[in-house]
């Protein structure tokens, strides 16, 4: 269906992917999100991503998941 994962080396990059046919559902949103919450209960402090300028839709899940541009 698909993978989340945060590098555990300085950068904390968070990187995701999923299925075209399960696109456009919340699915990746609200992971995102949930990902984001356990990862400041263990003490992260920050996560960086990135993704191509022309994917407007990762663009969206990262501000619905609260990240903003740095």
């Amino acid at each position: 269906m698909g993978y989340i994962n945060i590098d555990l080396d300085e950068s904390h990059d968070l990187d995701y992917g999923l299925k075209k046919e399960y696109w456009h559902q919340g699915i990746v949103s609200e992971t995102v999100k949930a990902i984001i919450q356990q990862a400041q209960k263990e003490g992260l402090n920050y996560l960086t991503a990135t993704h191509d300028i022309k994917n407007i839709h990762s663009d969206h899940v990262m501000k619905k998941a609260g990240m903003h541009y740095c």
